[in-house]
């Protein structure tokens, strides 16, 4: 059920997926309807700061964020639950990477069809949950009912909880679960950046 490592070890690796996602579903939507509401969007079109300009500023500070994160969450979670070290740091980063580009476009995309702010935070937290409880974030995949197993098999955060958790727990990189990532990342991005620019 906990992929053969204790609990402490599978929820250390799955809560890094888990943060990854908050940025997607929640912080960046929110974020850039509220630039578009008070006006900031205007103002970077009119000094002509291109949208890819804004967006790729947002996610380097995001993913510089994930990896200082996930070093102190490994650092604790050690100290205090005796929680495995991540045995290949490399492919860890690898996986926040392809994770926060997916999670990214998402967000983008999400952001340019959604209208206010205050939708995004309720859109946003609504998706976070669903995702949350069916990609093995919460419970563990194995205990849930087929049919959610099956819905979840699809979902981009469970392809970056198995990316992080198997490089985390020594099994290797999860080739297949990346190749997603990025498949979401150029399906969702595309379009995010067509309508960005709009804004």
């Amino acid at each position: 059920m906990w992929r053969g490592v204790t609990p402490a070890t599978y929820y250390t690796a799955a809560s890094v997926a888990v943060i990854v996602a908050a940025l997607g579903l929640m912080t960046l939507p929110i974020t850039l309807t509220s630039y578009r509401q008070r006006g900031i969007l205007r103002r970077f079109r009119a000094s002509s700061v291109p949208a890819s300009t804004l967006v790729s500023a947002e996610l380097t500070v995001a993913f510089v964020t994930f990896v200082a994160g996930t070093v102190v969450m490994a650092i604790v979670a050690r100290l205090a639950y005796h929680a495995m070290l991540p045995q290949d740091v490399l492919a860890v980063a690898v996986a926040l990477l392809a994770g926060t580009a997916a999670f990214g476009a998402i967000g983008l995309l999400l952001a340019t069809v959604i209208r206010t702010s205050r939708s995004a935070q309720g859109i946003g937290l609504t998706l976070f949950f669903v995702l949350w409880l069916i990609s093995g974030t919460a419970p563990p995949r194995a205990v849930l009912p087929a049919g959610l197993r099956d819905v979840g098999s699809v979902l981009p955060l469970t392809h970056l909880a198995t990316a992080v958790q198997n490089a985390w727990f020594g099994f290797g990189w999860a080739g297949a679960d990346l190749a997603v990532l990025a498949a979401y990342a150029v399906i969702a991005g595309v379009p995010a950046l067509l309508l960005f620019r709009r804004y």
